[in-house]
């Protein structure tokens, strides 16, 4: 690889596509003014945490709330009681425990929404199955009318990312008794819900609400999580969150009804 890169410098430098190479006193004369930069990383995406820095705080998140919070600019409700949800969380987690690997099976979990007719008509769903000792289960509903109204405070109608999140949080809800303390793979065929789960975090305050909410469940639960992206035709909750269980059932997957009680416990 070595070779290859310096062989293909030279080419370049024989194109006249490169300058170079300089001495030491050269580079010395063209960077002489010294660069102090504090944060390193103003991106998003976090490029610059991908490489290099082995410790180190990621700003992103609390710089926009920052920036939010600034004198003369009115926080919406939503927000505030986003950023007092999570000061909340953070302060009443309890240390996080991480076992060693038991040889038990992971838990498998797959979760689903349809959001139709511009947004009037939203459900959601999720199917559970232990490999440990066969348990199958189910269940598929309408999104709550008090989650839907606030997802459509500001006139929006499509809600399909919203939908996806929440059987994630209603299924840790329902079935907290078989999912603490166990490994479990979670699989959701939505990128932009797949990735705020993942990170935590989101800029779009009615996801950033079911976050905190995941935040603290996670804490609860004690379990290792791991999400990933199944496509649509494969992922077992899409029956489910469109109210259809004939399949499923078929199958033996037995029906529940989904908790819906996400205050503190």
């Amino acid at each position: 690889m070595a070779k290859a890169v310096y062989e293909k410098t030279v080419q370049q430098l024989q194109d006249g596509w490169v300058k170079g190479p300089f001495t030491s006193s050269e580079l010395d004369k063209k960077y002489a003014r010294e660069q102090t930069r504090a944060v390193d990383d103003f991106s998003e995406f976090l490029i610059n945490a991908s490489v290099t820095a082995t410790e180190k705080l990621q700003l992103f998140g609390l710089d926009e709330v920052v920036n939010t919070a600034r004198p003369l600019v009115l926080m919406e409700e939503p927000l505030k009681e986003g950023i007092k949800q999570a000061l909340s969380c953070l302060m009443d987690a309890k240390p996080r425990k991480v076992s060693a690997w038991s040889g038990r099976l992971p838990i498998l979990l797959f979760t689903d929404g349809a959001c139709e007719d511009d947004g009037q008509c939203v459900t959601h769903g999720a199917t559970l199955y232990d490999p440990e000792n066969g348990t199958a289960l189910m269940f598929g509903d309408y999104v709550p009318a008090n989650w839907t109204e606030k997802w459509r405070a500001e006139g929006k109608k499509q809600l399909i990312c919203q939908a996806k999140l929440f059987p994630i949080i209603v299924a840790k809800n329902t079935w907290r008794e078989l999912l603490y303390g166990r490994a479990l793979l979670w699989f959701i065929d939505n990128n932009s819900s797949l990735a705020a789960v993942i990170r935590s975090y989101s800029p779009v305050l009615e996801n950033y609400e079911m976050l905190v909410i995941n935040a603290r469940m996670d804490v609860e639960l004690q379990a290792l999580h791991v999400y990933s992206r199944v496509p649509s035709k494969s992922n077992l909750s899409d029956d489910p969150s469109r109210l259809q269980f004939s399949e499923l059932e078929a199958k033996g997957f037995k029906r529940c009804s989904p908790f819906y009680d996400l205050t503190r416990r």
